[in-house]
């Protein structure tokens, strides 16, 4: 893999793990147009979401250190059918990266969730959330926990479907985006251990070159970017505007696939 590729692929997750466009996505799309090795990207794709994770936890930091412990607990619930169904169907879903034709599928589907979330947050009449209250109740914070499980099909987005299906259970909008990065942290992190740990039963060994660190390093800035893109956006309530991207992508890479 050259500095170029690396630093793209890069750019590629960190913009795109915190938007509600699906960094795993676009990463099968990016990975498969550089006709890279298979087995190697997932070990640099892991990699790359531990970076995104430290950008999260500096973005967030604030906010985490005032959470209860009440909150860590409805976040743990929340974090439950993730690591039950990533464990229960773990080498279907990671089949399902070699199928690019499908990922452009389901980028479509994720098209389609920010439209409607979109149109449901333009509906709502809810009041701002509670200075006390940074995390939902545990039935709100295990139902948004299911979108966060079904969206570990690649191409569905994490922080679309989370925020979609928080601000569908009637929380305000920048609640549901919150709380979806607080729970992208036990998720992401989780994830990216299993995955390296994975990897390095294959490989027997663990070593980055000097091309994947200038990848982690545009990975951490490009995902401290999309935190404080999305952060506005959510503000001005126009998700319908990653929703026609991630539709225009799915179509386009659909197309690209099929015919080449």
């Amino acid at each position: 893999m050259s500095i170029f590729q690396s630093i793209v692929l890069g750019l590629v997750q960190g913009f795109t793990e915190f938007l509600p466009i699906s960094s795993s996505g676009h990463l099968v799309i990016f990975g498969s147009l550089f006709k890279l090795d298979e087995s190697s990207q997932l070990l640099f794709f892991a990699m790359l979401h531990v970076a995104t994770l430290l950008a999260v936890l500096i973005f967030f930091f604030r906010d985490l250190i005032k959470l209860r412990i009440e909150d860590y607990w409805i976040i743990g619930i929340g974090t439950i059918p993730a690591v039950f169904i990533g464990s229960l169907l773990k080498d279907f879903l990671e089949s399902l990266f070699s199928m690019p034709i499908l990922i452009s599928a389901t980028l479509v589907i994720t098209g389609v969730i920010n439209i409607l979330a979109d149109k449901k947050i333009h509906s709502m009449t809810t009041k701002p959330a509670s200075a006390t209250q940074q995390t939902p109740n545990w039935r709100q914070s295990l139902l948004i926990g299911i979108a966060q499980a079904v969206a570990i099909i690649p191409g569905i987005s994490r922080s679309g479907s989370t925020v979609a299906a928080g601000v569908f259970l009637e929380l305000p909008r920048v609640q549901a985006f919150k709380y979806s990065f607080f729970l992208s942290i036990p998720a992401i992190l989780g994830a990216s251990m299993l995955e390296v740990a994975d990897q390095m039963s294959v490989v027997h060994s663990f070593s980055l070159t000097t091309a994947e660190w200038f990848g982690l390093v545009a990975a951490f800035i490009g995902g401290l970017f999309s935190l404080k893109l999305f952060s506005i956006v959510i503000h001005k309530a126009k998700l319908r505007w990653f929703g026609y991207y991630t539709i225009a992508v799915g179509v386009l890479s659909g197309l690209y696939f099929i015919l080449f």
